[in-house]
């Protein structure tokens, strides 16, 4: 006890300078005392000072402690007060400076009898009368005297991950529990550290029963025993089991390794987890029964939870509370989870659920989009800043629908009818806004001014773009705005370029005949000339040419920009050439067009929701062929957009006989208006040449074609249609260029077995962005920012790659640093990390919080006296305890003498695989009795840890 409560003092005056121990019962009066002869006698690192009646007396001792700047680190022993009663004395002023200790005996009795004592031995020394540090030392030392005659094996440095492992896969301790002192010492060793009672049933196994059927059995309850204490810490009303209620009293660090063991279960026997969950769950049934999700904690422990949570989340959806229906999907979907991580049917499930409350969740938030606009530029803002999320999560979730059919789980026929009524609700806002828009039409006009038309786009983005270089000019077919949205989002996530994204109104009606050929220089004074016959649009004239193709487009493109050469090329010739042949055909030119027509085929095919992503990805990859080839500026657009409709939303128009519309227009040569429909005539939309009208539904319903109907549709007076994404790209510097700077992010994290820890990142600075070819890499240097003679050791890595000059770390990977300090003055100093070799622009960080320095020659000098036999090392080669370990494990070993402790991971890089790692640690307390030092084993973010003793 007074070991765990010195090491204590002694860690928070390193860390924090001041420490006032508050002992409201005076519990530790005379170990302060003692503490602080032996800071005299200088055996305590830190100054110790008492509280003993006098506040001046105390005031006056810490006078000497100042440094000029400050007070040294130092321990000031606070008996007879709280936190609320120091404020009334002298010493508020030194309490607020400093760091507060405050611990009950009992409390450090249990936490420092964890592992060593069981829970009713604890229970029994503390009900006991006149408890005292002094008496519990002596309790424990009686405890640990006792275990060491034992016969069996000594366990005290196994963890009970490292036990359960072993039960599992047949290692050292699984193959001889045939043997009872052998059985009684894993049993006893996993009891005192998850604090296992006496009254928890055991799997019976027979007299007769192999080393293995135990090794099942005990493994068994060890893991039951764990889930129950995780389940019971984890809801939030107290269990309705009078057995598991008794679990809430468990002490604090045994809780804690249950949760421990129960983490590592779920991601290292994650089989084993599933079947012994269910092996349980069916004895919690009052739980079961009475369970509701708000009783429920973060964890999922057992089956039954994840689907008492879907449930809620499923009558959510109903009720349309959408954002507790989020809330309940977020936990459940970032693999937090282990059963949606385990069940590939809930996970597909909680991800429906999650994708219908973001669509739910947006409908609420953007209904009334256009209430109160007066403009159409007023209304194209709102869409273009918040309304197309709504488009975008409709189509996420129609796109991941596709997995309904082959769901197989209890609760697939709620969810189905859940994602319909999200359907209806979604056209139902679909039709809000379409009637909002084309009510704004009527008033306003059709046509939006100049810098919102389709016509002046060439003019206006394409053609100054191109005067500053070579140009390539996306023309996608039905690239609606959300989603030139997302492309856009995704070449900017590269940080190669300056990405903007804006928006215009396509033409009327919003059809390809119209809006692809409007994308060529093709206006005149602002004006289109049209070419219609037998009411059909086929293109328009710019001078005596008609422009109804790619090549009339290219080569009206190219007569208005010149050049010696204007290619012409399918999305899919760009994707099937190389760099160098894409390099040689734009050459000699200033403007690349670039058809594609991916999306629009696909969704008149109506495949469009399996290969939408797919086509953003293939012009993502196209823009970035190019960019390769040498192409430094981009401009992507599209003719129009789309609507999708489905079986319940696909309620028709009619309009005269269903062979006279189109899905979603009309063009007569007379007008005609009809209840809910809008007409526009073409001089109002400012076409020369035959006066045409064009009739839209108002809202979002198709016209009635009969069984030609299909879910794919255009060419109406929506937003959905209309507003089409202009994305222009402009790169900097050619691809290849490395001109980027970086900035280094770093703070302290958690100290695990004597070593330090720094957690981080490395993050682009501003706009300055990685150069092309995937995530950068940069070459670190860890060093001490204060004190030239301090080294830094390397102890642990994560997310880190080490080479001969220092450590390797992906831009925006956070990563984490385990490391020790040493130096010939024992000091506290902050750390700096920096690059390396220094060709690249980054900005080192510091550590605010300071890192001890531990004494070269201390150390040393502590290994030798300890360990006499040390001494008998030679100078150089390997010392001769190390020839008694066979030679695969002597890696290990040596490592360990050198560094102090060695990973799961490293490990077994240095035995040769997993093969051979699973030997060595069948055999580590083998090797471990021939080694100078003793081992212990430890887990830190579910990495299996081998630590030096001593170390």
């Amino acid at each position: 006890m007074s070991a765990t409560l010195e090491a204590e003092l002694r860690d928070q005056a390193r860390q924090h300078g001041i420490v006032v121990w508050l002992d409201k019962e005076g519990a530790y009066t005379g170990f302060a005392d003692a503490l602080r002869a032996r800071s005299e006698a200088g055996e305590f690192p830190w100054p110790v000072r008492c509280f003993r009646g006098s506040y001046l007396e105390l005031l006056v001792g810490l006078e000497d402690l100042e440094d000029g700047v400050g007070m040294t680190p130092l321990v000031v022993h606070v008996p007879g007060h709280t936190e609320d009663s120091i404020a009334e004395t002298p010493l508020f002023e030194l309490y607020r400076a400093g760091r507060r200790h405050r611990r009950k005996l009992e409390t450090l009795v249990r936490d420092a009898a964890h592992g060593r004592a069981t829970t009713d031995a604890v229970d029994g020394f503390l009900g006991g009368d006149g408890v005292t540090l002094e008496g519990a030392d002596a309790w424990l030392d009686a405890l640990e005297q006792a275990a060491s005659r034992g016969e069996g094996p000594d366990l005290s440095a196994v963890s009970v991950e490292a036990l359960f492992d072993d039960l599992r896969t047949g290692g050292m301790l699984a193959t001889q529990l045939d043997r009872p002192v052998v059985a009684q010492a894993v049993w006893h060793r996993a009891v005192v550290l998850l604090g296992i009672d006496a009254v928890w049933l055991r799997t019976p196994t027979a007299p007769s029963a192999t080393a293995a059927e135990h090794a099942s059995a005990m493994a068994r309850d060890i893991a039951g025993w764990a889930l129950c204490v995780e389940f019971v810490h984890d809801l939030r009303r107290h269990p309705a089991d009078e057995q598991l209620a008794a679990l809430r009293s468990l002490a604090r660090p045994a809780v804690a390794a249950c949760q421990q063991l129960a983490r590592h279960l779920r991601e290292r026997h994650s089989v084993e987890y599933a079947r012994i969950a269910d092996d349980i769950e069916p004895t919690l049934d009052a739980e079961v029964r009475q369970a509701t999700a708000a009783d429920l904690g973060k964890i999922d422990t057992f089956r039954f939870e994840d689907r008492i949570v879907l449930a809620a989340a499923l009558d959510a959806l109903g009720s349309a509370r959408f954002t507790v229906a989020r809330d309940f999907a977020e936990h459940r979907t970032d693999e937090r989870s282990f059963w949606t991580r385990h069940d590939r049917g809930r996970r597909t499930a909680w991800n429906l659920v999650a994708l219908a409350a973001r669509l739910g969740c947006a409908v609420v938030d953007h209904t009334g989009l256009l209430d109160g606009a007066r403009t159409l530029a007023g209304a194209v803002e709102r869409y273009v800043d918040r309304g197309h999320e709504v488009d975008a999560a409709h189509r996420q979730l129609e796109q991941a629908r596709h997995q309904l059919p082959h769901l197989e789980i209890e609760e697939v026929a709620l969810l189905r009818q859940r994602l319909d009524e999200l359907r209806v609700v979604y056209r139902g806002w679909v039709d809000t806004v379409a009637r909002g828009f084309n009510a704004l039409c009527r008033a306003e006009g059709f046509l939006p001014g100049p810098a919102l038309q389709q016509r002046t786009l060439f003019d206006d983005v394409v053609a100054p773009m191109a005067a500053d270089g070579l140009t390539a000019y996306f023309l996608v077919d039905a690239l609606r705005f959300e989603m030139g949205q997302q492309l856009a989002d995704t070449i900017a996530e590269t940080r190669t370029a300056d990405v903007t994204v804006a928006a215009r109104l396509a033409e009327l009606p919003s059809i390809t005949e119209v809006g692809m050929n409007v994308l060529a220089p093709v206006a005149r004074a602002g004006k289109l000339t049209v070419d219609a016959r037998d009411d059909k649009i086929l293109g328009f004239r710019a001078g005596t040419v008609r422009i109804d193709g790619p090549e009339d487009r290219r080569r009206a493109i190219h007569e208005r920009i010149g050049g010696d050469t204007c290619p012409s090329l399918s999305l899919e010739e760009v994707l099937g050439r190389d760099v160098t042949s894409l390099r040689q055909a734009v050459a000699r030119a200033k403007v690349v067009v670039v058809h594609c027509e991916g999306i629009d085929k696909a969704g008149e095919k109506g495949v469009g929701l399996l290969v939408f992503d797919k086509e953003l990805q293939n012009l993502r990859a196209a823009w970035r062929l190019l960019y390769e080839a040498g192409v430094r500026r981009f401009v992507i657009t599209a003719d129009h957009g789309f609507l999708l409709h489905d079986d319940h939303t696909r309620a028709a128009l009619s309009h005269g006989k269903q062979t006279d519309p189109q899905r979603r227009h009309v063009i007569t040569s007379q007008r005609r208006d009809q209840p809910g429909e809008v007409t526009v005539g073409s001089r109002d939309l400012d076409y020369d040449g035959a006066e045409l009208y064009f009739a839209f539904p108002e809202d979002a319903a198709p016209f009635d074609r009969g069984d030609r109907a299909k879910d794919f549709v255009h060419g109406g007076n929506s937003l959905q249609e209309r507003v089409i994404p202009v994305v222009t790209v402009r790169h900097r510097h050619a691809a290849g260029g490395e001109t980027v700077s970086y900035r280094v992010e770093l703070q302290a994290g958690d100290p695990v077995a004597g070593m330090h820890c720094i957690e981080g990142k490395v993050r682009p600075s501003g706009q300055s962005s990685l150069s092309y070819g995937g995530r950068a890499e940069l070459e670190l240097a860890l060093e001490a920012a204060d004190g030239s003679d301090v080294q830094v050791e390397l102890c642990d890595l994560h997310q880190l790659r080490q080479t001969p000059g220092g450590l390797v770390a992906t831009v925006d990977q956070d990563f984490r640093i385990y490391f020790r300090l040493h130096g010939d003055v024992e000091d506290r100093v902050p750390v700096r990390l920096r690059h390396a070799t220094r060709s690249a622009e980054v900005t080192a960080a510091v550590t605010t919080d300071r890192f001890q320095v531990v004494l070269r020659t201390r150390t040393v000098t502590a290994a030798t006296g300890a360990r006499p036999a040390r001494t008998t090392e030679p100078p150089s080669g390997d010392p001769p305890w190390l020839a008694e370990i066979p030679e695969g494990a002597r890696a290990v070993f040596k490592h360990l003498a050198a560094h102090g402790s060695i990973n799961e991971h490293e490990a077994t890089q240095l035995l040769g695989g997993p093969r051979q790692f699973r030997v060595f640690s069948r055999n580590l307390e083998t090797y471990a009795a021939r080694a100078p030092f003793p081992i212990r084993v430890d887990v830190s973010a579910g990495t299996k840890c081998y630590v030096r003793g001593d170390s």
